[in-house]
């Protein structure tokens, strides 16, 4: 039987902001963050939060895999103490919700 790792977890120190809104039609839920440069989206509020776990989660997984996170951080006055390359890493940073109309929040996009 082979054992399986278990990914450390790396703690980035640092904050970022999501501006989230429920559609007035469809009554799902949609947040931006543009520090990130991300979006996501949930039928619900928790399915919406879960889907910005992630997103965050995926984006930091590929910044270290391609060996730019460090970078990436050091950019954006972050940081975290990073493990070897190649190593099985889960990626956590925290983040605060607010909320906005969807016609402003797309606004502050464009």
């Amino acid at each position: 039987m082979s054992l399986l790792r278990r990914p450390v977890v790396v703690q980035i120190d640092g904050k970022v902001s999501w501006v989230v809104s429920r559609d007035p039609d469809s009554k799902g839920w949609v947040g931006v963050c543009p520090p990130l440069n991300l979006t996501a989206e949930g039928d619900t509020f928790e399915e919406l939060n879960k889907s910005q776990i992630e997103a965050m989660a995926l984006l930091f997984a590929d910044l270290f895999a391609e060996g730019e996170l460090e970078a990436f951080l050091r950019r954006n006055h972050w940081a975290a103490a990073l493990p070897k390359p190649g190593t099985k890493a889960k990626f956590d940073m925290p983040f605060e919700m607010r909320t906005d109309s969807v016609e402003r929040m797309m606004g502050a996009l464009t």
